[in-house]
């Protein structure tokens, strides 16, 4: 080469490296000024925000979200405010924006523990939950970061959380650990521009590449009030709480709280992975004041400056912005400096106004979280094209000259149109610290060269697929996601729901109808199982073939190989059914559609650890294992099938119930083998037909099956194909297995053997069982193997791809589906591969919080322990000697309270506070009481509601008693009094006595009988005490002196202004079921509730006419007298199933009717799930299986309403229209005067068949007219659609309430279908249309007037309580889905008319008798105020319940089991039932035991009837002549039932109408001859080993003690037996009586 070309050369390489250097520098530049895109944003703000979108709503309405300070974070507010500014250590203001579920956390979740939890700040768990809420909305799987170079950069300011882990740098380093993300994880604290600097330097370290995708944003939750005391004391805070950005009424800062987070990629890479691109950011810059005019005050020209770097960044003008949202602090300072620092920027040189605004004015300032909220709210208004406008400026602050630029500011929202560049704003925070920051947003960029949009394919059915923490969160992800296919299709909410969501081990796939629920378990291998001939169907494999391209083309390949060897079936296997029978065909078909099975699972990621197969199966399952090619596969099968069917026709074979070592006796050589071993006791024998029929003879009275085939496979009638077979076997290719088999399949001796010998499948499983494999998935055309895997391997989960009665996309989504749900991994998003899906928003993750919140300091020094059964601590004062007593009070700590129950509620007696008072006496050194007065009932609503305690001594003896229920509530005395020495002779040198239990529940005994307390006239407070004083005498039990006491009687309102009504307020809980007893189950029968057509109440109607059919049945069928009917169900119990829920009613009646004769199982709605056995040896009348765990329902106190609480209820709009079904009489005219008297309605719509023509009706029109409200009345049938349309047609309704209904009681035996429907037609129906025909109508409430008879166990009402439980139902599907929903089953009523004063005297005694008494108006009305207070659940039951009476129900054994949670022992079977009445009668003669029974039964039916005493009931006259009304026959029976342990029929009173024949037929049912001598002391046992089960498995002391009890008494029983018992005298047990025997057991075991 010359010179020349040399230096061509070098010209050229230097070229070529001066281009790529250049374009490395640009890509370079480019890369530092690429805009970053926000692909997806959360927070949580004040004014109940918990979305962006939340966040748009409050700032486009204009809302408020100010209020007064949280009650529940031990803020002293009375302590701490003074109105008047500047005063030290005092705040002037009252109000800020607040988090109030701040300490809410979802524990579980993250897997922290609950000490973790409450020792870590809550703005750590705040930014964790927002973090994760963020990642789902972008479409990013949170757990999927773990080990990614993903940031998390934290704006937090407070430090202030009582204890533990509060640094700054844990907040971050909280996200990045949880989460396992390994890129910088960093806290900023610049004050209130920290989430602008987080953002910034986010946006720095995408560009340089210290991380590919960021979180970035801040969080501020005060956990002191330290803040406004702060800005109180330098005269910067609003009074109002609220920041008036820039107007001239602007008087200082309103201090809020929030959290937002932002999840940031550059743009290219968000392009890059599809995620969402809401907006990009432009440009950024920060800067500092410097030594400017003072270190927290404001600085102009920084500011000026911040912004025109962030523009400079942006490579932007001011005028390429449309809007600011500003700091807008609301100051007298800030505000005049940052709009002149706007002026002088963005003011200039611009045509349009920059428009000025501040969330501030809508939130107060959120501090470390307020930048982030800037950015959301601007985010939100472009993409809404609106500027919303800013609160509080009605006039701007004239401090600032607005004509000096071109800034506007938004008093008014305006829109905001693009025009021909992309809509931008600014963001600035200002940090107290001197600290500025300025960001510029930017619209999403429009995408220039989108791709063509992929070709929709849509699935016949698409999976929908949810995971949680916890059963709870799994089943609101089913209800949300779910209840979003209709409206977006299941497609795109499918692969949405795969697309970004954790995988958590709670699981559930909905599929079409069905879905599929269970607990991930982490350990287990897969086995699949390969069918064999038998399963082979005409179709098998069409419809996937059409759906699934891999299926489809693996199909293909098969069929040509078989094709290639003369063997023609692709046009057998979908068209002739009768040659797809024939083996030659049926062997190849089966194989391929396998085949082709298995790789379709196998593209969805779901792979076997082993493979197996029956028969025929096992040559698939050898080929996919990786022994056999493809083809030698094809060919050993075709030629397989070919030899076969050339075999002569005959032989049989049939499945026998019996095992292989009984078979195998009797088989014949060279006639009949063992075809198949499927089971322990299942196989099948092979040969000729009359070898095998001689075989089968031998097991008359077993299960046989013969089974439909062409020829006796797997029998010595197949060896003439032997040899000719042998040499296809030997011509093909073994390879070693990739996936493990059982056994060695790699011979043509094998293959041989295989045609011959007996199918072992039962080997097989327990090999794969044995090797760990505790999941199978059969792998063929029909469910033919599931089913024998529980034989071999009965814990296994075993589940099919494919069965015959279901469609098959469907059935092959549900095998896969119930692996997954037990831990199998499956690839979901595969199967939405290459089908046009779109992702769609989706619900966020249902957090399951609880609260976690320390606001106790450290104890204080000196405070002692006290032994007391309420109070702990005493601390004793240095000055005077005083002293202050603390402890905790509940029915839940101290269940004996639950005995001084009053109207529901449980009041604390007046005995407890003086014993109170006497223990303060002692240990201040007196000894007596000399004054004591109650002022306040100390009331309790509930089991669950606790109070602190709080007793206060002075030196000179003045005593006070206070409590209060929650940390930095008001303490509210109760009691003050007098303390003071003993007198003179009195009893003042006795010791004191302990507070143990026996001493203890003594002294109360004394108390009461010394106040004198009225026995039987309702309940009472003793309120006065006077010279009170109390010692131990010689046994150490108190000795009282009282001088004087008084009591008075206690009022309903009185209890209900203290409990907010909760005490009367119910709602089912399901708890855990009680242990099951160690039996076979009863004996029962089983009948499966039809699924309804659909939701409508036609279908509901059709599918109780049927269930009625059978339930009304069932009492006088044969075998009632021995067997439960068991009826189940299917998401009855949370109300998924309209239909069932009201069949759910309808046996709840049958079963009052005929206790022991029903029991309700509900079932998930899943596939698959059948009942377990161990919910039949229960004897709960009501269960639900959930996850695999048995619940039963327990009543029990609705939660306290919450101020904040995120669940609205109800709201009664003054303005709105409220429409009132059933309003001209009883409770709907109730209701209308109260809404219009109490709630200030003013627009009442009341609908009545008869409209104005109902008695009354002008006069209530009068009435309410005179309270201010307007009423229409309307004739209107609300059962007939169309009535119901024309009704609500032009009308814009605010709230129904829906009390219509008839009433049609009748016992069960004396129903009709017409009867029933006549019941549920103005319940149902109408309830139905007004549900579809209000969905237009913006209603903040939805009430429908139930009933406790759809809850509760009743007799006589069964289509009432049908009716009423679909009304429950209906009231949850609506709360469900979002919409307003709420159904009150009221109790009964008394003097409102109507129905629901229907009662006669006889009726209310009964009712009462049943501790449930009427409500009164005012009670009725009252408890409508505080079922709908916020938090109440969908199904409230306001109901006054007598604890007393129910009590007393609890110790006979007549109380139901759903009162269990309400009734302190309600669990424990009565000890006064039949073993009690024998030892009553035992000993005595036929005519004594007579006369006992008679006394009985006359006693009963005159407390039935309401009579003093027996003599009211003369033993000859029929029992109905007296007044025995049906339902009173019905409760005769079950006493007596219960009371004697028989089972006495229905028509009790009908065939022995006296009391006289009703103790003639006890008598005869308990004649000694006829009883089991063991059977009272079994009965005994069964009730202690109630007992046993409820003892605390982690006690134990106790179960140590109770053990060497019970061995002791086993010990001595056996001597009994032996003959020894005369050596055990000594200690009383052998010779005691069975009560006596069993008294000392109680005793021993503690039970009551």
């Amino acid at each position: 080469m010359g010179n020349q070309e040399k230096l061509l050369d070098y010209l050229k390489r230097a070229t070529t490296d001066l281009r790529a250097a250049r374009r490395r520098v640009a890509e370079l530049e480019q890369r530092d000024r690429e805009p970053i895109a926000i692909v997806a944003m959360a927070c949580r703000y004040p004014g109940g925000v918990t979305s962006p979108e939340g966040l748009w709503r409050l700032v486009d309405e204009g809302v408020d979200a100010v209020s007064e300070f949280p009650g529940d974070r031990g803020w002293d507010v009375e302590s701490i405010y003074d109105p008047e500014p500047g005063k030290p250590g005092r705040t002037a203001s009252r109000e800020g924006g607040f988090l109030y579920d701040a300490g809410d956390f979802d524990a579980g979740l993250f897997g922290i523990s609950p000490r973790e939890a409450a020792e870590s700040d809550p703005q750590q768990r705040l930014l964790l939950e927002v973090s994760w809420e963020a990642l789902e909305r972008a479409g990013i799987d949170p757990s999927s970061l773990k080990g990614s170079p993903t940031g998390v950069f934290a704006g937090v300011m407070y430090h202030d959380y009582v204890k533990g882990s509060s640094g700054g740098s844990i907040v971050s380093g909280r996200v990045a650990y949880t989460l396992g993300l390994e890129g910088p994880a960093v806290t900023m604290d610049t004050a209130c521009s920290s989430s602008l600097v987080a953002l910034h330097t986010a946006m720095r370290a995408l560009r340089s590449g210290d991380c590919s995708l960021a979180l970035a944003g801040g969080v501020t939750v005060m956990s002191t009030p330290d803040m406004f005391v702060y800005f109180s004391e330098q005269r910067g805070l609003a009074l109002d709480g609220r920041c008036k950005s820039f107007g001239a009424a602007a008087d200082g800062v309103g201090c809020s709280e929030g959290a937002g987070v932002l999840v940031l990629e550059r743009l290219s890479d968000a392009r890059r992975n599809g995620h969402p691109v809401l907006a990009v950011v432009r440009g950024s810059a920060l800067n500092q004041d410097g030594a400017s005019n003072g270190m927290s005050s404001p600085n102009g020209p920084s500011q000026r400056r911040v912004i025109r770097q962030a523009l400079a960044d942006a490579g932007l003008s001011p005028a390429d912005v449309d809007a600011v949202e500003a700091h807008g602090t609301g100051t007298t300072l800030g505000d005049p400096i940052e709009a002149q620092a706007l002026l002088a920027t963005y003011g200039k040189d611009r045509e349009e106004p920059l428009w000025l605004g501040s969330v501030k004015s809508n939130l107060g300032h959120t501090q470390a979280a307020s930048g982030v909220a800037g950015v959301i709210k601007m985010v939100e208004a472009m993409r809404h094209g609106r500027l919303p406008r800013t609160l509080h400026v009605e006039e701007p602050t004239p401090q600032v000259d607005w004509s000096a630029g071109n800034v506007r500011l938004l008093s008014e929202a305006r829109e905001w149109p693009r025009g021909d560049r992309p809509r931008r704003a600014g963001v600035s925070s200002f940090g107290m610290s001197g600290t500025n920051a300025h960001v510029i947003v930017e619209e999403a960029p429009r995408v220039e060269d989108e791709a063509e949009p992929e070709e929709r394919r849509e699935l016949p059915v698409a999976p929908i697929v949810v995971s949680a923490a916890d059963p709870e969160a799994l089943e609101e992800q089913v209800l949300r996601v779910g209840g979003l296919v209709g409206e977006r299709g299941a497609l795109d909410v499918g692969f949405s729901a795969v697309a970004g969501r954790a995988v958590l081990e709670h699981r559930a796939v909905l599929v079409g109808g069905e879905t599929y629920r269970g607990l991930a378990s982490s350990g287990g291998k897969v086995g699949f199982l390969f069918t064999g001939q038998g399963s082979q169907r005409v179709g098998m494999g069409r419809e996937l073939y059409g759906v699934f391209p891999v299926f489809a083309e693996v199909f293909d390949e098969v069929m040509g190989l078989c094709e290639g060897l003369g063997c023609g079936v692709r046009g057998v296997v979908w068209g002739d059914g009768e040659r797809l029978g024939w083996t030659e065909f049926t062997q190849p078909a089966v194989f391929a559609v396998e085949v082709a099975l298995f790789r379709l699972v196998e593209s969805w990621g779901v792979r076997p650890d082993f493979v197996v197969g029956h028969s025929i199966g096992e040559v698939a399952a050898a080929h996919v294992a990786g022994v056999l090619g493809l083809g030698d596969a094809v060919r050993l099968i075709v030629e397989r099938g070919r030899l076969m069917q050339g075999l002569p026709a005959g032989g049989a074979m049939v499945a026998v119930e019996a095992s292989e070592d009984e078979v195998v006796p009797f088989l014949v050589e060279g006639r009949v083998g063992l075809g198949a071993v499927n089971g322990p006791s299942s196989v099948v024998v092979s040969g000729d037909e009359e070898a095998v029929a001689g075989v089968v003879s031998r097991f008359e009275g077993r299960r046989t099956r013969r089974l439909v085939v062409s020829h006796a496979f797997h029998s010595p009638l197949m060896e003439p194909m032997l040899a000719e077979f042998r040499k296809v076997a030997e011509s093909v290719t073994y390879q070693e297995p990739r996936i493990r088999m059982v056994r060695d399949v790699g011979s043509a001796e094998y293959w041989v053997g295989h045609v011959r010998e007996a199918v072992r499948f039962a080997d097989d499983v327990a090999a794969l069982r044995d090797a760990g494999v505790t999941r199978f998935l059969e792998i063929g055309p029909d469910a033919a193997l599931t089913s024998l895997v529980g034989q071999t391997a009965p814990d296994a989960l075993a589940t099919a791809t494919l069965r015959r009665d279901r469609p098959e996309v469907e059935s092959v989504f549900g095998g896969v589906a119930r692996l997954f749900t037990d831990g199998v991994p499956v690839d979901w998003s595969a199967v939405f591969a290459g089908r046009g899906a779109r992702r769609v928003d989706l619900p966020t993750y249902p957090f399951q919080h609880t609260r976690y919140w320390i606001t106790e300091r450290p104890a204080t020094a000196g405070a002692d322990a006290v032994e007391h059964p309420l109070l702990t601590s005493m601390v004793e004062l240095p000055e005077d000697g005083a002293a202050v007593f603390t402890g905790r009070l509940s029915p839940e700590a101290q269940p004996w309270l639950s005995d001084h129950d009053a109207f529901g509620a449980v009041v604390v007696p007046g005995q407890v506070l003086l014993e109170l008072a006497l223990f303060a006496a002692e240990h201040t050194g007196r000894s007596r009481v000399g004054e004591l007065d109650l002022h306040e009932p100390l009331v309790l609503a509930g089991a669950e509601d606790a109070v602190t305690l709080r007793v206060v001594v002075d030196g000179s003896g003045d005593l006070g008693i206070h409590a209060r229920r929650e940390e930095g509530a008001a303490w509210t005395r109760h009691a003050t009094g007098l303390l003071g020495a003993a007198e003179t002779g009195a009893a003042a040198a006795g010791p004191a006595w302990r507070r143990d239990e026996e001493p203890y529940a003594a002294f109360l005994d004394a108390a009461t009988k010394a106040a004198g307390l009225p026995a039987g006239e309702g309940p009472a407070l003793a309120h006065t005490w006077r010279g009170a004083e109390a010692h131990a005498d010689r046994d150490g039990l108190p000795e009282l002196t009282v001088e004087s006491a008084e009591t008075r009687p206690l009022s309903p309102e009185e209890v209900r202004a203290r409990t907010g009504g909760r005490e009367s307020l119910f709602h089912v809980d399901w708890v855990a079921a009680p242990a099951a007893a160690a039996t076979a189950p009863g004996e029962h029968v089983v009948w499966t509730c039809p699924p309804p057509a659909d939701a409508g109440p036609e279908a509901s109607r059709a599918l109780l006419r049927e269930a009625f059919s059978v339930i009304q049945a069932w009492p006088a069928d044969e075998r009632a007298a021995t067997a439960r009917l068991v009826v189940v169900t299917r998401g009855a119990a949370e109300g998924h199933d309209l239909g069932h829920a009201a069949v759910w009613g309808l046996v709840r009646a049958a079963e009052a009717e005929h206790p022991g004769r029903f029991q309700l199982i509900d079932l998930d709605p899943a596939a698959g799930t059948e009942v377990p056995d161990e919910a039949l040896r229960l004897a709960e009348p009501e269960l639900a299986v959930r996850g695999g765990e048995i619940r039963v329902p327990r009543l029990a106190r609705v939660p306290a309403a919450a101020a904040q609480d995120p669940a609205p209820g109800p709201v009664w709009d003054g303005d709105g229209t409220v429409l009132i079904t059933g309003g001209l009489s009883g409770l709907g005219a109730l209701t209308a005067r109260h809404l219009a008297s109490a709630h200030g309605v003013r627009h009442l719509l009341l609908t009545g068949r008869r409209g104005a023509e109902t008695p009354g009706a002008a006069e209530l029109v009068a009435e309410l007219a005179a309270s201010g409200a307007e009423a229409e009345v309307v004739a209107c049938d609300v059962a007939d659609r169309d009535a119901v349309a024309a009704l609500v047609a032009g009308r814009s309704l605010r709230a129904v309430v829906h009390s219509a209904g008839v009433v049609d009681d009748a016992l069960l035996a004396e129903l009709t279908p017409e009867r029933l429907d006549a019941v549920l037609r103005p319940k149902v129906d109408a309830a139905w249309h007004l549900h579809e025909l209000t969905r237009d109508h913006d209603l903040s409430a939805f009430v429908v007037y139930s009933s406790a008879a759809g809850t509760l166990p009743g007799a006589g009402q069964a289509n009432y309580a049908a009716a009423n439980a679909w009304l429950d139902a209906l009231a949850r599907h609506r709360a469900a889905h979002g919409l307003p929903g709420l159904s009150l089953g009221w109790g009964p009523w008394t003097s409102v008319g109507g129905m629901a004063d229907r009662m006669d005297e006889g009726e209310l005694l009964r009712l009462r008798r049943t501790g449930m008494p009427p409500l009164s108006p005012e009670e009725g009305l009252a408890l409508l105020d505080a079922a709908t207070l916020p938090g109440r659940p969908a199904l409230t039951l306001p109901v006054r319940f007598d604890l007393a009476v129910m009590r007393e129900q609890a110790g006979s054994g007549t109380l139901p089991a759903l009162f269990g949670g309400l009734v302190r022992g309600a669990a424990r079977r009565a000890s006064s039932g039949r073993a009690a009445l024998e030892g009553r009668l035992a000993g005595l003669t036929d005519a004594e035991r007579e006369e006992v029974l008679l006394e009985l039964v006359r006693g009963h039916v005159a407390r039935i009837l309401g009579h003093g005493g027996v003599e009211a009931v003369p033993p000859g006259r029929a029992v109905n002549e007296l007044g025995l009304t049906s339902l009173g026959a019905v409760e005769l029976r079950n006493v007596l039932n219960a009371e004697t342990g028989l089972t006495l029929p229905a028509t009790l009173v009908f065939d022995h109408p006296t009391a006289l024949a009703i103790a003639g037929l006890l008598h005869a049912g308990l004649r000694p001859e006829a009883a089991d001598p063991a059977a009272a002391l079994l009965a005994e046992l069964g009730r202690i080993e109630e007992a046993l089960t409820a003892l605390a498995p982690t006690d134990d002391e106790a179960h140590a003690r109770v053990t060497a009890r019970l061995e002791a008494v086993s010990r001595r029983a056996r001597d009994a037996r032996d003959g020894r018992a005369e050596e055990a005298q000594g200690d009383g047990l052998v010779a005691a009586s069975d009560d006596e025997l069993f008294d000392v057991l109680d005793k021993e075991l503690g039970l009551p």
